[in-house]
C-alpha cells in the first residue's frame, strides 16, 4: 500500500495518545519538567492570579487598641493579571521521505515519529528559554556588535553574552527591535541564521542590514505574540522600581515578598557556594512559606561546575538509577532554608543563580504545553507550496509564580 496523508494522521493519533508531546518538549530541561503544569486554563485570554503576602495586624496588648487597629488592617494581597501566550510550531515530513519507506509499516512509523519529535524538541527549547528568562516580549539575544555579517551577542559597552547563542540555530529566521517590544520592531529587518558559533558568541547572518548594536533578536513572529513571562521577569536581579507594573500590580510597596528575595550586584564578586548560603539565609527570615516544600537550585553548567567543585566532599550526586523522573543528576547543599538541590539549567542566565521553592511555581496552559494542533480533528495536512506533510504544533499557556516570596535570586561574574 501507499502511504499518504490519512496514514499520517493514523500514525499520529497512535504515537502521541493525549499529551505526551509535552513530555517530549520538557525532557531535556530540568526547570520546565521539574515545575507542576495544569492544563485547566480555557476561557478568558486572562488568569488573575492571587498572592497573599500579609496577615491582618490588629493584635496589642491594649484591647481597645487592638481592636481599632484591625478595623484597617486585613490580609494583604494582590492580583497579578497574567496574559496567556501562544506559539506555533510546524514539522516537515518530506514526501521522498515517506517514498522511501515502501510498504513497511514501521518505517513509515519510524519517519513520522523522528520528524515530528524533532519539531516538538525544538519547541520545547524555544519553551524552556522563555520559561526561565522570558519578560514577554519573545526576544531570545542582543547585539554587542557587528562585524561584517557576525553579530556578537551581549550588552554594547558591556557583558558579552555568549551563552546566548545556543539560543540560536542554523536556518533560523529572525526580526530584529530597538528595544526588544513589538512597538519598535525594525520593519526593514529579516535575517536567517547561517552559522552559529557557540563557543565564541557569534552568530553570521544572511544580512545585518538596519541592525545596529543594542537591538534585540527574535523568532519570526515572536515580537508579534510575545513569549513566557519567565522566572526572571517573576524574580528579577534587582528590586522593582517605584512605576512597576508587572500584570498589573506595583511590587515596590514590598519587593520581597512580592517579587522575590535578592542577593545586591556586588555579591557578584563572592562564591557561589556563599551566595547559595547567604540568599538561603535571608529567605529564611520571613518565615518558612511551605515547610515541606522542595527548594531547588539552578545554575548555568558551567557555573554549576563551579559550585560542585568549591562543595568538594559535600556533593551528593543522583543519575539514571535514582529517584528523579526524569534521570536528572544534582548536588546538594544545606542551608539555613534546608536542603537545597542544585541543577545544571543550560537555559539559565550566566550571571545570575536561583534558588526556587518547587511547590510556589506552576505552568497554567490550554492543553498540552506544546500539544498537537488538531482543530479539525487531522493533527496534519498537505502542504502548500512543498512535497511534505505539515504537522503543526501549538502552545497556550505561560508560568505563574504562586508565592514569590519562597523564591530568590543573586548575582553571578559570567565565566569567560
Amino acid at each position: 500500500m501507499a502511504f499518504g496523508l490519512n496514514e499520517v494522521n493514523y500514525a499520529l493519533k497512535r504515537i502521541y495518545p493525549k499529551f505526551p508531546p509535552m513530555n517530549i518538549a520538557s525532557w531535556r530541561h530540568k526547570f520546565f519538567a521539574n515545575t507542576a503544569k495544569n492544563d485547566e486554563w480555557t476561557g478568558e485570554q486572562n488568569f488573575k492570579q492571587s498572592v497573599e503576602y500579609g496577615n491582618p495586624q490588629g493584635i496589642g496588648g491594649d484591647f481597645a487598641k487592638a481592636q481599632t487597629a484591625s478595623q484597617t488592617s486585613s490580609t494583604l494581597g494582590k492580583a497579578f493579571d497574567v496574559v496567556r501566550k501562544w506559539k506555533n510550531g510546524f514539522a516537515q515530513i518530506e514526501g521522498k521521505a515517506i517514498v522511501a519507506t515502501g510498504n513497511n509499516e514501521g518505517a513509515f512509523f519510524r519517519a513520522v515519529k523522528r520528524d515530528t519529535d524533532n519539531g516538538i524538541r525544538s519547541f520545547g527549547d524555544r519553551l524552556s528559554v522563555e520559561l526561565l528568562n522570558g519578560d514577554g516580549n519573545g526576544w531570545i539575544g542582543r547585539v554587542q556588535s557587528i562585524s561584517g555579517n557576525d553579530v556578537t551577542l551581549g550588552i554594547p559597552s558591556g557583558q558579552q553574552q555568549k551563552w546566548h547563542s545556543t539560543r540560536f540555530k542554523e536556518t533560523m529566521t529572525l526580526n530584529g527591535s530597538t528595544d526588544g517590544t513589538l512597538a519598535n520592531i525594525i520593519t526593514n529587518f529579516s535575517a536567517t541564521v547561517t552559522k552559529v558559533n557557540y563557543s565564541t558568541g557569534v552568530i553570521t547572518l544572511s544580512n545585518v542590514t538596519n541592525l545596529a548594536n543594542g537591538n534585540y533578536l527574535a523568532a519570526a513572529g515572536d515580537f508579534e505574540e510575545g513569549g513566557c513571562n519567565g522566572v526572571a521577569s517573576w524574580i528579577p536581579l534587582s528590586d522593582p522600581s517605584s512605576s512597576d507594573s508587572f500584570f498589573g500590580v506595583n511590587r515596590s510597596v514590598n519587593p520581597t515578598l512580592l517579587a522575590g528575595h535578592r542577593l545586591p550586584s556586588s555579591a557578584a564578586s563572592n562564591s557561589i557556594k556563599e551566595n547559595a548560603l547567604d540568599l538561603a539565609a535571608q529567605m529564611e527570615t520571613t518565615g518558612a512559606l511551605d515547610e515541606s516544600g522542595e527548594k531547588d537550585g539552578y545554575l548555568y553548567p558551567l557555573n554549576w561546575n563551579r559550585l560542585q567543585k568549591d562543595l568538594d566532599a559535600q556533593v551528593v550526586r543522583d543519575t539514571k538509577d535514582g529517584n528523579q523522573p526524569f534521570g536528572f543528576p544534582y548536588i546538594t547543599q544545606e542551608t539555613a532554608a534546608g536542603t537545597i538541590k542544585w541543577y545544571s539549567e543550560p537555559d539559565c542566565e550566566a550571571d545570575r543563580g536561583y534558588i526556587l521553592t518547587r511547590a510556589t511555581w506552576l505552568i497554567r496552559h490550554a492543553m498540552g504545553f506544546p500539544h498537537l494542533n488538531e482543530d479539525d480533528g487531522n493533527a496534519a495536512l498537505r502542504a502548500a507550496n512543498k512535497d511534505s506533510i505539515e504537522v503543526r504544533l501549538r502552545s497556550a499557556g505561560n508560568l505563574f509564580c504562586l508565592a514569590p516570596g519562597g523564591n530568590g535570586v543573586f548575582p553571578i561574574t559570567p565565566p569567560s
